[in-house]
């Protein structure tokens, strides 16, 4: 039976302007299906929402409205720009419970005073369902850069999952004043940084998290916004090459579709993936970007992948059988 629905919200879906930098961006991969209950597969989900909506005065936030209505089960949000103090934490918790019946998230933003209402920046990692009892660690960035949850599988292994966002500005950028770039260079110089590199330092600090739990037998998940096109046949982003073959993840979508789709309204690269560790690419059902507009109302489009929950959480199948 499908999910039942505990309030009764609208995704608004408009017509965008007829301009060259401001198109439509089709739907591309596997398609989405409708969830029933017991259909044995977990739903990530990931979109930059270029800012909460938790104060626009909706009843529920869109984005929440958004993993409902798709049947999410674990939903990464990059570029938050709010400062995740107590209060709104609250806020943010309090409309999450009001629409599933158990609920986690992890948020992370850079340090703010309490009156500061926009923080640039910033990602939360939201988990629902039964996945919500097999959380066995949670954690996030003081600099808002990631949050990061693992969960239990088999044969005391199991799964990793980092939502983060990566800076746009390198060393050569004219980046302002408040930006989320210049906040994590100033806390970069005041942890001994001499010459900070944010979209450098971050890939760094991600890698060194995926070791230290590769090695406590987790598996990552990475749901990103680069703000980079790996394959970009001109212009490839270098930096997250290098970052993919170092960590040993795979670009799932592109494996298995051979294409690279734009994902930001306003450009012509792909910058938002989902990556993973190559013992799940089996577990992988269905992958692929919702259109302009069919996520939460931003210009970035909203990335998924379901997982079957059986196959991904079964341990390394190459292990010596059990006598």
């Amino acid at each position: 039976m499908p999910r039942t629905r505990w309030h009764q919200t609208r995704l608004t879906s408009y017509p965008l302007e007829d301009h060259p930098g401001r198109t439509n961006i089709p739907a591309t991969g596997d398609p989405l299906t409708e969830r029933q209950h017991g259909d044995g597969f977990t739903r990530f989900g990931f979109q930059n929402i270029r800012g909460t909506s938790i104060d626009s005065g909706f009843e529920i936030a869109t984005e929440i409205d958004t993993m409902l209505t798709l049947g999410t089960d674990i939903q990464g949000l990059s570029e938050t720009n709010k400062p995740w103090t107590p209060s709104n934490r609250w806020k943010y918790d309090f409309m999450m419970d009001a629409v599933f019946n158990q609920a986690k998230t992890i948020y992370s933003s850079t340090p703010s005073d309490h009156q500061c209402k926009y923080q640039p920046g910033g990602n939360l990692l939201s988990i629902t369902g039964d996945s919500v009892a097999r959380t066995t660690q949670t954690g996030n960035d003081k600099m808002g850069r990631f949050s990061w949850a693992t969960m239990r599988g088999r044969r005391d292994e199991g799964i990793l999952i980092i939502s983060a966002y990566r800076v746009c500005q390198d060393a050569n950028s004219q980046a302002g004043a408040f930006t989320a770039y210049q906040q994590q260079c100033t806390m970069l110089r005041e942890a001994g940084h001499a010459r900070p590199n944010p979209r450098k330092q971050i890939l760094a600090d991600i890698q060194a998290l995926i070791e230290i739990k590769r090695k406590e037998g987790y598996r990552p998940i990475l749901m990103l916004d680069a703000n980079g096109d790996i394959h970009h046949t001109k212009t490839p982003d270098r930096g997250m090459q290098e970052f993919i073959q170092k960590t040993n993840l795979i670009d799932a979508y592109h494996q298995k579709f051979h294409d690279s789709p734009r994902t930001y309204m306003w450009g012509t690269k792909r910058l938002d993936y989902i990556l993973v560790d190559p013992a799940l690419t089996q577990a992988i059902e269905r992958i692929g970007y919702l259109g302009t507009h069919e996520g939460a109302e931003t210009d970035h489009v909203y990335a998924y992948m379901d997982l079957n929950d059986k196959v991904a959480n079964q341990g390394i199948v190459n292990r010596p059988i059990t006598t």
